[in-house]
Protein backbone atom coordinates (compact mmCIF):
# COMPACT_ATOMS: atom_id res chain seq x y z
CA UNK A 1 0.00 0.00 0.00
CA UNK A 2 2.04 2.74 1.37
CA UNK A 3 5.89 2.66 1.14
CA UNK A 4 7.61 4.26 3.61
CA UNK A 5 11.15 4.52 3.67
CA UNK A 6 11.92 5.04 7.24
CA UNK A 7 11.38 3.21 10.11
CA UNK A 8 11.20 6.26 11.87
CA UNK A 9 8.10 6.89 9.87
CA UNK A 10 6.14 3.57 10.59
CA UNK A 11 6.91 3.61 13.97
CA UNK A 12 5.27 7.14 13.94
CA UNK A 13 2.44 5.65 12.05
CA UNK A 14 2.02 2.78 14.42
CA UNK A 15 1.72 4.97 17.23
CA UNK A 16 -0.47 7.53 15.93
CA UNK A 17 -2.89 4.18 15.39
CA UNK A 18 -2.48 2.67 18.36
CA UNK A 19 -3.28 6.31 19.95
CA UNK A 20 -6.40 6.42 17.64
CA UNK A 21 -7.61 2.95 19.12
CA UNK A 22 -7.15 3.54 22.46
CA UNK A 23 -9.24 7.07 22.46
CA UNK A 24 -12.13 4.91 20.28
CA UNK A 25 -12.00 2.50 22.94
CA UNK A 26 -11.92 5.17 25.49
CA UNK A 27 -14.79 7.06 24.02
CA UNK A 28 -16.72 3.46 24.11
CA UNK A 29 -16.22 2.35 27.43
CA UNK A 30 -17.34 6.17 28.57
CA UNK A 31 -20.21 6.00 27.04
CA UNK A 32 -21.60 2.65 27.96
CA UNK A 33 -20.48 3.82 31.70
CA UNK A 34 -22.45 6.95 31.21
CA UNK A 35 -25.40 5.11 29.72
CA UNK A 36 -25.56 2.61 32.55
CA UNK A 37 -25.07 5.69 35.21
CA UNK A 38 -27.95 7.36 33.27
CA UNK A 39 -30.44 4.40 33.17
CA UNK A 40 -29.64 3.80 36.55
CA UNK A 41 -30.34 7.43 37.91
CA UNK A 42 -33.68 7.37 35.70
CA UNK A 43 -35.28 4.16 37.05
CA UNK A 44 -34.16 6.27 40.63
CA UNK A 45 -36.12 9.18 39.26
CA UNK A 46 -38.97 7.39 38.43
CA UNK A 47 -38.74 5.10 41.84
CA UNK A 48 -38.75 8.31 44.09
CA UNK A 49 -41.80 10.59 41.66
CA UNK A 50 -43.88 7.70 41.99
CA UNK A 51 -43.05 6.73 46.06
CA UNK A 52 -43.86 10.54 46.37
CA UNK A 53 -46.95 10.41 44.49
CA UNK A 54 -48.73 7.25 46.70
CA UNK A 55 -47.61 9.13 49.47
CA UNK A 56 -50.17 12.15 48.14
CA UNK A 57 -52.77 9.61 47.79
CA UNK A 58 -52.20 8.00 50.80
CA UNK A 59 -52.69 11.46 52.84
CA UNK A 60 -55.69 12.70 50.96
CA UNK A 61 -57.67 8.80 51.48
CA UNK A 62 -56.44 9.12 54.92
CA UNK A 63 -58.45 12.49 55.37
CA UNK A 64 -61.65 10.99 53.81
CA UNK A 65 -61.21 7.90 55.67
CA UNK A 66 -60.64 10.03 58.74
CA UNK A 67 -63.52 12.26 58.11
CA UNK A 68 -66.12 9.81 57.48
CA UNK A 69 -65.34 8.08 60.74
CA UNK A 70 -65.72 11.31 62.87
CA UNK A 71 -69.13 12.17 61.23
CA UNK A 72 -69.96 8.84 61.42
CA UNK A 73 -68.90 8.33 64.65
CA UNK A 74 -70.75 11.36 65.73
CA UNK A 75 -74.28 10.63 64.19
CA UNK A 76 -73.97 7.04 65.57
CA UNK A 77 -73.61 8.78 69.20
CA UNK A 78 -76.65 11.36 68.66
CA UNK A 79 -79.01 8.72 67.57
CA UNK A 80 -78.09 6.64 70.17
CA UNK A 81 -78.27 8.80 73.10
CA UNK A 82 -81.36 11.07 71.68
CA UNK A 83 -84.98 9.87 70.63
CA UNK A 84 -84.44 12.09 68.48
CA UNK A 85 -82.46 14.80 66.81
CA UNK A 86 -82.50 18.04 65.28
CA UNK A 87 -82.06 17.83 61.70
CA UNK A 88 -79.92 21.49 61.76
CA UNK A 89 -77.44 19.82 64.03
CA UNK A 90 -76.75 17.07 61.74
CA UNK A 91 -76.84 19.18 58.69
CA UNK A 92 -74.15 21.70 60.36
CA UNK A 93 -71.94 18.84 61.42
CA UNK A 94 -72.11 17.19 57.92
CA UNK A 95 -71.49 20.23 55.81
CA UNK A 96 -68.53 21.44 58.83
CA UNK A 97 -66.59 18.34 58.04
CA UNK A 98 -67.25 18.29 54.41
CA UNK A 99 -65.96 21.31 53.63
CA UNK A 100 -62.66 20.98 55.93
CA UNK A 101 -62.24 18.69 53.10
CA UNK A 102 -59.56 19.51 50.44
CA UNK A 103 -60.62 17.10 47.79
CA UNK A 104 -64.16 15.51 48.63
CA UNK A 105 -66.54 16.67 46.12
CA UNK A 106 -69.74 14.84 47.15
CA UNK A 107 -71.06 13.62 50.11
CA UNK A 108 -74.09 12.16 51.39
CA UNK A 109 -76.47 10.79 54.23
CA UNK A 110 -79.25 8.67 53.71
CA UNK A 111 -81.61 7.68 56.42
CA UNK A 112 -84.05 4.94 56.03
CA UNK A 113 -86.05 5.76 59.25
CA UNK A 114 -86.61 9.58 59.26
CA UNK A 115 -88.45 8.97 62.76
CA UNK A 116 -85.30 9.91 64.37
CA UNK A 117 -85.51 13.46 63.49
CA UNK A 118 -86.84 15.65 65.29
CA UNK A 119 -89.15 18.66 63.62
CA UNK A 120 -89.58 17.17 60.11
CA UNK A 121 -92.52 19.43 59.11
CA UNK A 122 -89.68 22.14 58.55
CA UNK A 123 -87.16 19.60 56.69
CA UNK A 124 -85.71 21.53 53.14
CA UNK A 125 -88.07 20.25 50.20
CA UNK A 126 -84.40 18.85 48.83
CA UNK A 127 -83.69 16.55 51.67
CA UNK A 128 -87.10 14.90 50.50
CA UNK A 129 -87.73 12.42 47.64
CA UNK A 130 -90.70 13.72 45.12
CA UNK A 131 -92.48 10.72 46.11
CA UNK A 132 -91.91 11.31 49.66
CA UNK A 133 -90.14 7.95 50.24
CA UNK A 134 -86.68 8.71 49.97
CA UNK A 135 -84.78 10.95 52.73
CA UNK A 136 -81.23 11.92 52.13
CA UNK A 137 -78.97 14.83 52.12
CA UNK A 138 -76.64 15.20 49.16
CA UNK A 139 -73.99 18.10 49.33
CA UNK A 140 -71.65 19.33 46.05
CA UNK A 141 -68.50 21.20 47.37
CA UNK A 142 -67.88 23.44 44.32
CA UNK A 143 -64.70 24.96 45.56
CA UNK A 144 -63.25 21.82 47.59
CA UNK A 145 -59.58 23.83 48.18
CA UNK A 146 -61.39 26.46 50.10
CA UNK A 147 -64.34 26.62 52.63
CA UNK A 148 -67.91 27.62 51.50
CA UNK A 149 -69.04 26.52 47.83
CA UNK A 150 -71.12 23.69 49.12
CA UNK A 151 -74.37 23.43 47.41
CA UNK A 152 -77.42 21.15 47.97
CA UNK A 153 -78.56 18.43 45.77
CA UNK A 154 -81.63 17.29 45.63
CA UNK A 155 -82.71 13.75 46.72
CA UNK A 156 -84.20 11.90 43.75
CA UNK A 157 -86.42 8.49 43.96
CA UNK A 158 -83.89 6.30 43.32
CA UNK A 159 -80.31 6.74 44.15
CA UNK A 160 -79.25 5.45 40.65
CA UNK A 161 -80.82 8.30 39.15
CA UNK A 162 -77.92 10.75 40.62
CA UNK A 163 -74.71 10.99 37.98
CA UNK A 164 -72.53 10.70 40.44
CA UNK A 165 -73.14 7.42 42.32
Amino acid sequence: MFRLSSVSSKLLLSVAISIIVAIALIIAIVSFQVASYSEKEAKNAILLSSKRYVNYIQGILNEEVTLTKVVATSLNEMFQNNDHVDINLIESLIKNAFDSSHYAAYTFLYLKDTTVLSDMQNVDKKYISPDGKTFSMIFFDQIAEKSGGITTISTPNNFSQLNLI
